[in-house]
């Protein structure tokens, strides 16, 4: 009898324990927070999602919202998260590589009618269709679009070269990407492992050069750079002849832009036989054109889109009939970006139509038109 009672006892000492065990892990679930850090990069360590690192922040045994799977790309690492946030804090870092092959990637660039590359903000997450793009030192990587229209563009899934992409152009012949950004050019033949060269931006006419933009003309590749006056200290802008083995462009030239303009030049770009330069100021653009680098550029058209926030970017596309489409992003008062807008214009550089917005597929903060076919 007395053993038995010693069972009954331990049985539901047992049994209470137990159940305070259980109350325990509830009240912890139902009451703790649990934050997981997780972090998706391509092969070369790039960041693939718009918001790196993605942080969950939800009460454990509850159902995850992540989900692994990212298109154009392949996981290789595995995933430690279930489908229930775990009771731990986790930091988790996912490696993808991308599924496009040489030639394909070839292929999409060669016979797309417009390309361009872009720069990706990658630290600020995309809220209420918006992305915050204030702070001073933010992340952004290399994107490269195509489209067939120059109005729905989709990026395309590459393994991206890991370095800061702020304001990137590029060059594309004989099936070779270059990237340049800075001081720094991005080399690729096979679309997934890329090449760094030092630009060499010297010359006994300027001082702290930058790249600015491209354009080719006779099968010859021109680099533009911003760089300060040696004489005069002014900011203005030059353009040699690229040579992609040394990375040292040569036989720097200046280039002068209508005297007096006191326009902030996002953009210089050659389009058909002649060159333009983009000014912006608020929501009005000034239009520049020469038909040779060693002239003048000379204002040919003032245009007033319908937007009072800041313009950051600004390029132009070639259309049929000499028409042209100007595209701009823009940011609010509070930093925020909300889109990439155009306005197509007719070949008196007069406004046809309404303002529009792009469809993309994230929000382009600088980029530049590496071919606009028509």
């Amino acid at each position: 009898m007395k053993k038995r009672l010693i069972i009954a006892i331990g049985v539901v000492l047992t049994a209470v324990i137990l159940l305070g065990y259980c109350v325990y892990d509830l009240s912890i679930q139902n009451g703790q927070d649990t934050v997981i850090k997780i972090t998706q990069k391509d092969v070369n360590g790039t960041p693939i999602s718009v918001s790196s690192p993605i942080v969950l922040v939800n009460k454990a045994g509850h159902r995850s919202p992540f989900h692994d799977a990212v298109a154009g790309y392949a996981l290789l690492s595995k995933n430690p998260l279930g489908k229930r946030i775990p009771r731990k804090n986790m930091t988790i870092s996912l490696r993808y590589k991308a599924v496009i092959d040489q030639k394909s990637a070839i292929k999409t660039i060669s016979t797309a009618k417009y390309v361009n590359v872009a720069s990706q903000q990658v630290e600020t997450p995309v809220l209420n269709n918006q992305q915050f793009e204030g702070r001073k030192k933010r992340k952004a990587v290399l994107r490269v679009n195509t489209s067939d229209d120059g109005v729905i563009w989709s990026k395309l899934s590459l393994n991206y070269p890991n370095a800061d992409m702020q304001h990137p152009v590029a060059f594309y012949q004989n099936k070779k990407l270059s990237v340049l950004n800075g001081k720094s050019m991005y080399t690729t033949t096979n679309y997934s492992k890329w090449r760094k060269t030092d630009l060499h931006l010297t010359s006994s006419k300027f001082d702290d050069a930058q790249v600015f933009s491209t354009f080719s003309k006779d099968n010859t590749d021109y680099l533009i750079v911003k760089a300060k006056d040696q004489l005069t200290h002014e900011t203005r802008f030059y353009f040699g002849e690229m040579n992609f083995k040394t990375g040292t462009p040569a036989d720097w030239k200046s280039i002068t832009i209508a005297t007096g303009s006191k326009q902030n030049i996002k953009n210089i770009q050659r389009i058909g036989n002649m060159y333009y330069a983009i000014g912006a100021k608020r929501s009005k653009f000034e239009l520049y054109r020469t038909t040779d680098l060693t002239h003048e550029f000379k204002s040919v058209k003032m245009i007033k889109v319908s937007s009072q926030d800041q313009i950051c970017s600004a390029s132009l596309v070639g259309l049929p009939n000499n028409q042209l489409r100007l595209v701009y992003n823009e940011l609010d008062k509070d930093k925020y970006q909300t889109g990439t807008f155009y306005q197509d214009l007719s070949d008196t550089f007069q406004p046809v139509g309404e303002q529009g917005n792009l469809t993309t597929d994230f929000f382009w903060y600088d980029f530049q038109t590496v071919r606009s076919e028509f």
